[in-house]
């Protein structure tokens, strides 16, 4: 008899580990879709990223072939915006011209003067800074006479750097 009373006496155990059961349960589904809703989010954002790339990419042939078109529809290299909607998405393009910018890793000696002598240096600087520009740009040839902005002069003037003799990076 005692076995009985005591098999039927749980005191509420089975209860308990179905409630806890339960939780960890829900606690399981809360995390999965809080993850589905974070992967959902993540794949919205990579396809408006694949979107906005296609767009850009799309843009700028556009803007080559308005550039390129002699019909009424050219567009020149001014600096004038052109805005162009695309779907949903309004792109603005400007095209602006390099033609009158100046390498400093493919300009001359004199052209890099030139245009020193243009914003105001005098002859003889802007012939010294020229060279110094080209002593940077290119390694010092051997048996040559080191110029003014060569290696010797950095160290001889205390400097723990020199020319890398490699062209400027941009």
């Amino acid at each position: 008899m005692k076995a009985r009373r005591l098999a039927g006496e749980d005191n509420g155990f089975a209860l308990l580990v179905v409630l806890w059961t339960m939780v960890m349960l829900s606690f399981l589904a809360f995390a999965i879709i809080a993850t589905g809703r974070r992967q959902m989010r993540m794949a919205a954002l990579e396809r408006l990223h694949v979107q906005l790339q296609a767009q850009a990419d799309g843009g700028v042939w556009e803007a080559a072939f308005h550039l390129l078109d002699p019909a009424r529809g050219h567009w020149s290299a001014d600096g004038v915006i052109h805005h162009v909607r695309h779907d949903r998405i309004v792109i603005q393009y400007r095209i602006v011209s390099e033609g009158g910018k100046v390498n400093p890793n493919l300009a001359s000696p004199d052209l890099l003067a030139a245009l020193l002598r243009v914003i105001g240096a005098q002859d003889r600087i802007a012939q010294t800074v020229a060279a110094n520009i080209r002593a940077w740009r290119f390694p010092l040839q051997q048996g040559a006479t080191p110029p003014a902005g060569s290696a010797a002069a950095y160290v001889a003037a205390g400097l723990t750097y020199g020319p890398p003799g490699a062209p400027f990076q941009t």
